[in-house]
């Protein structure tokens, strides 16, 4: 492709066998953290669609890239109940106008302090579904000699779809769910196909999910509490 992403160096932070949510990252952004810094952190990766442009080096109008901006984050606003972004890329030039860059992400806070973070993209991946593949379990490898093995893999071959997805579940029930305070996650899934229309490329979609309670129960310790009650005036 005429511009290149390089994105999968740089997708998880270092660590090493985490015994909770605590420790894992998406973009950089940690459960427990202020909602104001994750979202300026990521501003600069979803601005309106000047800024894209200039971002890849295209013309708004008949150049190399059309990019639809969805939802875009505006930076050093005030994010207390966290932010979203999204948008997705055209590659005219390389592609003849597919979808080769697609990104969103979504962050929730409670308190002003981050609880979730989900991160999709969908990006090509070589002239190849085998290049997909290596790119893909090289995501795999490093997740793991990072953080761990993980309590589940799924994973699907060629008669459904292609993919990968990798759980580490910390939660303190075995029934707890999203928003709860014992749900303890972090998800990677990675499924790859082949975009064959005009043009035939390999894609790799990648979601990646982290939701902690403990973040969840702190926001809500941190609440601030009411001293006294005032009579109503009836």
């Amino acid at each position: 492709m005429r511009y290149k992403l390089l994105f999968f160096c740089s997708l998880f932070s270092i660590i090493a066998n985490a015994e909770d949510v605590s420790e894992f990252t998406i973009r950089g952004i940690s459960a427990g953290m202020s909602s104001n810094e994750a979202c300026n952190l990521v501003a600069p990766d979803f601005p309106q669609a000047p800024e894209l442009y200039e971002k890849v080096g295209s013309k708004r109008f008949g150049g190399a890239w059309h990019f639809s901006v969805r939802e875009f984050i505006h930076p050093k606003s005030t994010h207390n109940d966290g932010c979203d972004g999204s948008f997705d890329g055209y590659d005219n030039e390389g592609a003849g106008g597919a979808m080769t860059w697609s990104d969103s992400i979504d962050i929730k806070a409670s308190n002003k302090i981050v609880y979730k973070v989900r991160n999709n993209q969908t990006l090509a991946a070589g002239d190849t579904i085998e290049s997909c593949h290596e790119r893909r379990q090289g995501l795999i490898d490093s997740l793991v000699s990072k953080y761990g093995k993980p309590t589940y893999m799924h994973d699907k071959g060629k008669k459904n779809k292609d993919y990968r997805h990798l759980i580490w579940d910390y939660s303190s029930t075995p029934s707890a769910r999203e928003g709860d305070d014992g749900y303890e996650i972090y998800q990677f899934y990675a499924e790859c196909e082949m975009y064959s229309h005009d043009v035939q490329f390999a894609r790799i979609l990648i979601q990646t999910e982290l939701h902690s309670g403990v973040a969840l129960q702190q926001a809500k310790r941190d609440t601030p509490k009411v001293k006294a009650t005032i009579k109503p005036n009836l």
